[in-house]
């Protein structure tokens, strides 16, 4: 929709067995591509259950599209995000059969090949539009902060290299981080109570200035405990740890 949603035009990405869908990312800026900020669209398609996952990308605004190179992965709901920066470049995470199925990927063209930068093969996600367990420093895309099994993996050249941070100090499900600064991180659970919760998902915000490692409570009427708890934001707040944070400016 050209005009926020008052009418709609339809544009099939794939028209044979598309088995499962995972979703759509947008350039937010032109970076080296050609095209304008906006034109370039990815979606993740599965072609059959347990079949490979592809990207297609547009660059017109969702007029034509092109398949890119399949990843390997087999998950019917894998994820992609693109780049802040520059609107070539793509990540998708996934599994795929193996003793080391967790796999994270990178394209630095539209998806038409593709860097495996998973740590031993390990590391992968469930990335999503939202800013979620994936997350690239906008003011230098090289630096990327991975949520993957309660831990905080970071990167400082596009996942050529991780280091491990160890596991945070509270369960947590999604993370996001203050752009003016990198290291702080703002960190969505699904309840102050034990994990699993034995009853309703209540959520709660943190945030941590040490990669997770020490997390101050920053929900509900008592933000500060120490040991992370606050007060509880209602289980029906819309999702918090599903959908992950959004941040607006000015922070």
């Amino acid at each position: 929709s050209p005009n926020y949603g008052a009418s709609w035009s339809v544009h099939e990405i794939y028209m044979g067995n598309a088995y499962n869908a995972g979703n759509l990312s947008i350039g937010i800026l032109q970076g080296a591509t050609p095209h304008p900020p906006g034109d370039v669209i990815y979606a993740t398609v599965n072609h059959y259950a347990g079949g490979r996952t592809y990207i297609y990308y547009s660059t017109d605004a969702g007029d034509t599209w092109t398949y890119g190179a399949h990843t390997g992965t087999t998950l019917a709901t894998a994820r992609c995000h693109v780049d802040p920066t520059d609107q070539a470049i793509v990540y998708q995470g996934g599994i795929e059969p193996g003793d080391f199925p967790m796999r994270l990927f990178r394209s630095p063209s539209y998806g038409d090949f593709w860097w495996n930068i998973s740590d031993s093969e390990k590391l992968a996600i469930l990335i999503s539009p939202y800013p979620a367990n994936l997350w690239i420093d906008p003011t230098d895309h090289h630096f990327l902060r991975v949520l993957q099994d309660n831990h905080i993996w970071t990167s400082p050249d596009s996942g050529a290299t991780w280091q491990d941070w160890g596991p945070t100090q509270i369960h947590v499900a999604r993370h996001t981080a203050l752009w003016e600064n990198p290291s702080r991180l703002y960190l969505a659970r699904h309840t102050s109570g034990a994990f699993p919760p034995p009853g309703p998902l209540n959520h709660v915000i943190f945030v941590s200035d040490t990669h997770g490692i020490y997390m101050e409570g920053k929900a509900g009427e008592h933000p500060y405990f120490e040991d992370g708890g606050g007060d509880s934001i209602p289980y029906d707040c819309g999702g918090l740890c599903l959908q992950g944070m959004m941040l607006f400016p000015p922070y």
